[in-house]
């Protein structure tokens, strides 16, 4: 995995703007909810489909005090065409600069020059896991690291 480097550091700052106009702030889920970060091309066939499923599965990270955010860069018309291909999508996609994927490593996946990446941070805002790739960004997968770090 190329993005251990970031598990058990204060998670970077992320204060960013949804697609709907609402602020996304980190900080808002410390001591109660497990921000569960998903990096993803806005522009990639393969993020559309993880997209997808994840938006199935969204009750389960909930289950979990788990809240789904999903980050993408690119143009706004990008973003919100990605969003748009789940209709009542039940998370919110936030749109960075890259200086958000940057921090946590994942600038190269946004652009679509690796494989997307997931971050789970803790109540305390630390990064207490990482995964790569589309075996990782699985629902279940996801929710099989939430479930670990949850309990």
């Amino acid at each position: 995995m190329g993005y251990d480097f970031g598990v058990g550091r204060q998670a970077p700052t992320l204060a960013l703007a949804a697609l709907d106009g609402t602020v996304i702030d980190l900080h808002e889920y410390r001591g109660d909810w497990f921000p569960v970060l998903v990096f993803f091309s806005a522009d990639s066939v393969a993020a559309s489909a993880q997209l997808k499923a994840l938006a199935r599965q969204a009750s389960g990270f909930w289950g979990l005090r788990g809240q789904l955010i999903g980050v993408t860069a690119g143009e706004i018309a990008d973003a919100e065409a990605f969003a748009a291909a789940v209709a009542g999508l039940p998370f919110p996609i936030v749109r960075d600069d890259g200086s958000t994927a940057a921090g946590y490593g994942a600038a190269r996946a946004v652009a679509g020059q690796a494989p997307p990446l997931a971050v789970i941070v803790d109540r305390a805002g630390k990064v207490v896991w990482m995964g790569e790739g589309d075996d990782d960004l699985k629902p279940a997968a996801l929710l099989g690291a939430l479930r670990s770090i949850a309990r």
